[in-house]
């Protein structure tokens, strides 16, 4: 008989359970680079391992990194692959045995070849050196530089040393020429004199004629701050300070600069000229994210988007205040084809103060340009001369309740904190010129309590001169408000949902504002009591209205009115006419 052998298992006692088999890795995938590199720029490549459990996990610092060329691309230990020249190469990512690569492109950075009639620059250290020996030398300047990445650790300083020269600076294209204060520095210092003598010290000798030059173009500027040299006297500016040059920058990028108090991309300038350029998330805690400058100001395709600036002035992005010079509010302010979007307020232009008995303030004129989703308001004029807007389009702007991103409240609106109190799009603080609109569009712009799209504040003469004195009042009372062919659509307040001018008779030094209409269309505007129960309410009553004025109206032309929502449609404290319209308004 044959003997077969068997096993007997044991069942439920003392055998070891077997460990289960580690997930196995199949596959790797690169991201990142895809767009390619600049010469000198770096990206971050990732890595994102797949395994057999089907599980995945990121092994971009664990993964073994190799460029093909390093000539063209060389890539560091956690997958920073940075261009070195033209070229493509292949960038790999290994672990345990398995590899994937990606192809990347370094496009060349810009550079000067064959220049005669300035200095070539390539790094910081050359620039330095140049901006050094230039400063002073009894002639105009040029420095070309070279694409590449400058790093600001502490300002790049010019000093014109008194004279009136002009330094010029001209990059090869603003995207491939940057300069990054890394949140810590000052970009730029173009001093008039030597160190900066602010307004605290006394010595304010930088501020008077004659004034050096400057030309920016075809650079970015990013990064800059002032937060470690900063006051409220005269050092500001992010990204740039300039201490009264005659400024002209075109092609040029301002982006993410800190300005502590006024400028967040710069301050101090003169006269200036603005072309073809961007700002884009530069901040200051008082005023001017984009700039803050004294002189004229001439803007031409650029675009102002993101600002913020929380302060005086209604937090503009744009701030032109008075300075010291007698004779900078004369002087205009002209915007053509730019945007303002998404700033607190777009622009604020602060006339003279000081200079309340001058017929001679600076004019504003702004044609063909675009404001939208800012904040507070689009415009803020405080004691300005005439006012110009053609062609123009204000969408969506003033406080939103749960979407202001500033550091005001909805209820601070509704209780008359002047800065938001009315002009939903614009605002005008005792100017004294003439307010003209002329096709132009107002859209769902709102302000608490009055004019949901323009407002007019007037104010007392008592606010800056003791006693009033006739001028003063006389001045006042010569404003006019001229409406040519506008859509005033969607926009919403308490008093004046579409347009608020001057304030009930009595107000000392109120601007009557005497106002013409002429054809154009109200639609669909609404005024809604905005006074909360425990609130102030608006000094001029609580009757709701479309249009509001505190002087006579004349309506010409056949205005279409339709679609609002008001107690009254029309409020004219002096009077309301037809027959008396002017051949040429």
């Amino acid at each position: 008989m044959a003997w077969v052998p068997f096993a007997l298992v044991a069942c439920g006692g003392g055998g070891a359970a077997s460990s289960p088999a580690s997930p196995v890795l199949l596959s790797i995938a690169v991201s990142g680079g895809s767009n390619g590199v600049k010469q000198g720029q770096a990206v971050q490549l990732s890595a994102l391992a797949t395994y057999s459990d089907g599980t995945s996990k990121d092994v971009s610092s664990g993964a073994n990194w190799a460029s093909a060329d390093n000539a063209v691309i060389s890539v560091s230990s956690t997958g920073l692959a940075t261009g070195m020249a033209a070229g493509t190469s292949n960038v790999s990512a290994t672990l345990a045995g398995v590899s994937r690569s990606v192809a990347i492109t370094v496009t060349a950075i810009c550079s000067f070849t064959g220049v005669t009639d300035g200095i070539v620059v390539s790094n910081a250290t050359q620039l330095r050196a140049a901006l050094s020996a230039a400063g002073g030398n009894g002639k105009d300047d040029a420095i070309y530089i070279n694409g590449g990445l400058y790093i600001a650790d502490t300002p790049f300083i010019y000093d014109a040393k008194g004279s009136t020269e002009k330094i010029s600076l001209i990059g090869c294209d603003k995207d491939d020429v940057v300069f990054d204060g890394r949140s810590t520095s000052r970009i730029f210092h173009f001093q008039k004199n030597g160190p900066i003598k602010d307004y605290q010290s006394g010595a304010v000798d930088i501020y008077h004629s004659p004034f050096p030059s400057l030309l920016v173009r075809n650079v970015t500027l990013k990064n800059g701050s002032d937060a470690s040299d900063s006051n409220l006297y005269g050092r500001n500016g992010g990204g740039m300070l300039i201490e009264r040059y005659t400024t002209e920058m075109d092609h040029v990028i301002f982006s993410g600069n800190f300005g502590q108090y006024w400028g967040g991309g710069f301050s101090g300038a003169g006269d200036l000229i603005i072309s073809s350029s961007r700002f884009t998330g530069n901040t200051a805690l008082q005023s001017g994210s984009a700039f803050e400058s004294c002189g004229s100001i001439n803007i031409y395709d650029t675009v102002f988007e993101q600002g913020n600036a929380s302060l005086y002035y209604a937090g503009a992005a744009v701030s032109r205040t008075t300075c010291i010079e007698a004779d900078y509010a004369t002087k205009p302010v002209s915007i053509y084809r730019s945007t303002f979007q998404g700033n607190g307020t777009a622009l604020a232009i602060i006339g003279g103060y000081g200079l309340e008995n001058s017929l001679l303030l600076g004019e504003v004129l702004i044609e063909d340009s675009l404001f939208q989703d800012n904040v507070r308001r689009a415009l803020y004029l405080v004691d300005a001369g005439n006012l110009n807007v053609r062609r123009s389009r204000f969408l969506r702007n003033g406080p939103r309740k749960n979407e202001d991103a500033l550091s005001f409240t909805w209820n601070d609106c509704i209780n008359q904190i002047q800065d938001c109190v009315g002009g939903g799009a614009v605002m005008i603080v005792s100017g004294i010129g003439t307010l003209r609109f002329e096709n132009s569009e107002f859209v769902e712009n709102r302000a608490p309590n009055y004019g949901g799209a323009i407002f007019h504040l007037g104010g007392s003469c008592e606010q800056y001169i003791t006693p009033c004195v006739p001028p003063v009042l006389a001045r006042a009372a010569q404003a006019s408000l001229i409406l040519v062919n506008n859509i005033f659509k969607g926009n919403q307040s308490h008093r004046g949902a579409a347009v608020s001018i001057g304030r009930q008779p009595g107000s000392k030094g109120f601007q009557y504002g005497n106002s013409l209409i002429v054809g154009g269309s109200f639609f669909d505007n609404v005024a809604t009591s905005l006074v909360p129960s425990s609130g102030r309410t608006p000094i001029d009553g609580l009757t709701t209205s479309i249009i509001y004025v505190g002087g006579e109206l004349n309506i010409c032309g056949q205005p279409i009115l339709t679609g609002n929502l008001a107690e009254k449609e029309i409020i004219a404290l002096g009077g309301k006419f037809s027959n008396n319209c002017p051949a040429s308004p």
